[in-house]
């Protein structure tokens, strides 16, 4: 049973010297169960 459904996730963080996309593009499921984590560049 799928518990969490993401689609085409975009997200940006705004910055001094502007917006940076930190996320491009991403979809993924996460069934009944399982556990799903998204870790960045640092960790």
């Amino acid at each position: 049973m799928k518990v969490l459904e993401v689609q085409n996730l975009v997200m940006y963080y705004r910055t001094m010297k502007g917006y940076v996309k930190a996320v491009d593009n991403v979809s993924f499921d996460v069934e009944k169960g399982e556990a799903m984590g998204l870790v960045g560049e640092s960790g």
